[in-house]
């Protein structure tokens, strides 16, 4: 198998091998094939192999042992990333043990269904904004980000780009926005092609997707993002404390 040009290529093998050990071609206990020969298989040089293996290895699905070689040690993999969300310093952590790239940006007029979604009137302009998010750790790619932002806020982006903080804490602290509300929604998708490209996954793969609104002052909108993020590379946990019965 020769691996296309579109997304990371140690995304595309650990995907390969993580489908293969899933569908029992390589079974709990046995051994991968050698660097070399999966190099030779896929079309890659050792280096890009190492890196898959190694992903592999981050999310449990096997271990490296001396003399022996990479070793399958489970079927499914374990979760890469949690993020737990009970208040905005969970998004702050969040944030900080995380990094991002800016791979877009454009200032667009919003249509009306765009418009509905935001929560704006058609015809204004806003920025739009497209990102990686990948851990700090060991640069493992785990989500894709889709940021709109009203236009006013526009000075923001160079900063963002320049301090990789994200928008929506320099729209707080530099431009006196306070966060009153978080509208949050979680839900499975099928990753489209492009969403696919930027991931390393295929298109139509189950991913995660989780859109927030944050919301100011008299319910204005500052900032709204939406984010996909892989399946085997994310879990999401949320605690809710309540104040009265249930019933």
């Amino acid at each position: 198998m020769t691996v296309g040009t579109h997304g990371s290529k140690y995304g595309l093998i650990a995907r390969a091998l993580a489908d293969a050990i899933g569908e029992g071609t390589y079974k709990v206990g046995t051994v991968l094939p050698s660097e070399p020969a999966l190099a030779s298989s896929f079309g890659v040089s050792r280096h890009t192999v190492r890196t898959a293996l190694r992903h592999l290895q981050h999310i449990g699905l096997i271990s490296s042992q001396q003399g022996v070689g990479s070793i399958v040690r489970a079927d499914r993999g374990k979760s890469r990333y949690t993020q737990s969300f009970d208040s905005v310093a969970d998004l702050q952590q969040y944030a900080s043990s995380t990094d991002f790239d800016v791979i877009g940006k454009e200032d667009l007029v919003v249509d009306s269904d765009l418009a509905t979604w935001l929560g704006c009137k058609p015809g204004e302009h806003w920025w739009h904004v497209s990102t990686t998010r990948h851990t700090k750790s060991d640069g493992v790619r785990i989500g894709f980000s889709e940021i709109y932002i009203p236009y006013a806020f526009g000075s923001m982006l160079h900063d963002m780009e320049r301090t990789k903080t994200s928008l929506i804490f320099l729209i707080e602290r530099q431009l006196g926005q306070s966060i009153t509300e978080i509208r949050q929604d979680i839900s499975a998708v099928a990753a489209s092609a492009a969403e696919a490209a930027v991931l390393g996954i295929t298109a139509g793969q189950p991913a995660l997707q989780i859109e927030r609104h944050y919301l100011g002052a008299g319910n204005q909108v500052l900032e709204v993002a939406r984010t996909i993020f892989l399946p085997q590379s994310f879990a999401y946990s949320m605690r809710v404390r309540l104040t009265g019965a249930l019933s």
